[in-house]
């Protein structure tokens, strides 16, 4: 089997050490030029939304979820939260969906219980919204040189 490396466009910090990560501007036109396969790699995240291109792309090279983000109604990035609509094409290509929680994570002052409870409450209300099943991961994200 060859290999497969993916080899983000840019630095792109990642919640996870484990997936391939791609900057938001990574288009899907790039994929198949970034990612070569590797049974490693099984995941992805991607701070903008993703097309069913992107999608067939990654299953093409053996990626098996994809990595999305819940933020606050002011997103840090604009595309950033998933939505329904996109959950939908993901979950139709047969692909898993992992989520990341994260807003301005980058300040050590913005961990709070304040902070934390409007945190949990706003996943809570997208977890709803994307049919998230009861009792799956919502993971929390730090970016940071800490």
């Amino acid at each position: 089997m060859p290999a497969k490396k993916c080899a983000p466009p840019s630095p792109v910090s990642s919640v996870t050490a484990l997936i391939a990560a791609f900057a938001v501007w990574a288009s899907t036109a790039h994929a198949t030029d970034l990612c070569v396969r590797d049974p490693e790699v099984q995941a992805v995240d991607s701070s903008a939304p993703v097309t069913e291109s992107f999608l067939d792309q990654m299953k093409a090279i053996g990626v098996k979820t994809i990595i999305r983000y819940y933020d606050h109604e002011g997103e840090t990035l604009p595309g950033k939260t998933l939505r329904r609509a996109e959950r939908d094409t993901i979950v139709m290509s047969g692909l898993g969906i992992g989520v990341v929680f994260q807003h301005r994570n980058n300040k050590f002052a913005s961990f709070t219980a304040f902070r934390g409870r409007q945190d949990a409450e706003r996943s809570l209300i997208l977890a709803a919204e994307n049919s998230q099943p009861r009792g799956s991961a919502i993971y929390f994200g730090v970016d940071g040189a800490w």
